[in-house]
């Protein structure tokens, strides 16, 4: 899933840079959980990989002009 991801955040990055912060932040959090912390996984109080994948999600919906709730 994390290939998969970064591969999707090169494609978006392509066409619009602020998709890059998402993928780096996503990728230093899943280093972490590697590491041994597991707190990196989805703790609320960081840039976990669950925080990450939360905001990516609603910039993908926002850029999309998707409202929230109805991309099922």
């Amino acid at each position: 899933v994390d290939a998969q991801a970064r591969e999707l955040g090169v494609a978006l990055v392509s066409v619009l840079a602020r998709f890059d912060g998402h993928t780096r932040r996503h990728t230093a959090a899943l280093e972490r959980v590697r590491a041994g912390r597991g707190e990196w996984l989805d703790a609320p109080d960081r840039d976990s990989c669950q925080i990450v994948w939360i905001q990516f999600h609603e910039d993908l919906l926002a850029t999309l002009s998707i409202p929230r709730g109805t991309d099922g």
